[in-house]
């Protein structure tokens, strides 16, 4: 793709591929404490208690990761399209400059 284009498309199947990720890393916690909760005893509600609270800590730390992520590609997607913008801007101000000079 020439540099002074943007290609929102392409971010779009990026986030979606980072979406698809984020759901599965979540089922897979939930999963895995759906396991732990049955391996416990229904009296040990510290135990139970500690097995959620690990869960909410995965989940928290997966979330946290996906919004950096998200935050990182849009940060690239504003500077790619400022740089383009920057770029029309200069060609715009060479075609006055050479039109003043005919």
């Amino acid at each position: 793709m020439p540099e002074n284009t943007y290609d929102p498309q392409k971010d779009r199947e990026f986030i979606d591929k980072i979406y698809d990720a984020f759901n599965k890393h979540c089922e897979k916690i939930h999963e895995e404490t759906v396991k732990k909760i049955k391996a416990t005893a229904k009296d040990d509600i510290e135990g139970r208690k500690k097995i959620l609270e690990d869960q909410k800590s995965q989940l928290d730390q997966t979330l946290a990761e996906l919004k950096q992520v998200l935050n990182q590609k849009t940060k690239e997607a504003r500077e790619k399209m400022e740089q383009i913008d920057k770029k029309k801007a200069e060609r715009e101000f060479n075609l006055e400059k050479q039109l003043a000079q005919i």
